[in-house]
């Protein structure tokens, strides 16, 4: 049996980690929309935005609606 991992005390370390998580999630969502009998686009459509929506929040990336301030 594997021995469990300790979660990283690195906060870059935590914070790819959790990109890879969503980027897993996120391939697994589309993935069984797709396997569906009935497959719809707004279903699609919506679940890959939220998806996105959380991958940019774990990234630290733009937010849509945001206001980007140059020097």
């Amino acid at each position: 049996m594997a021995e469990p991992t300790r979660p990283s005390t690195n906060p870059a370390d935590a914070k790819r980690d959790a990109a890879i998580a969503i980027l897993d999630l996120i391939t697994d969502q589309i993935a069984s929309i797709r396997a569906q009998d009935t497959y719809e686009v707004s279903q699609f459509t919506s679940r890959t935005r939220d998806l996105a929506y959380a991958f940019r929040l774990v990234s630290g990336g733009p937010q849509p609606g945001s206001v980007e301030l140059e020097k």
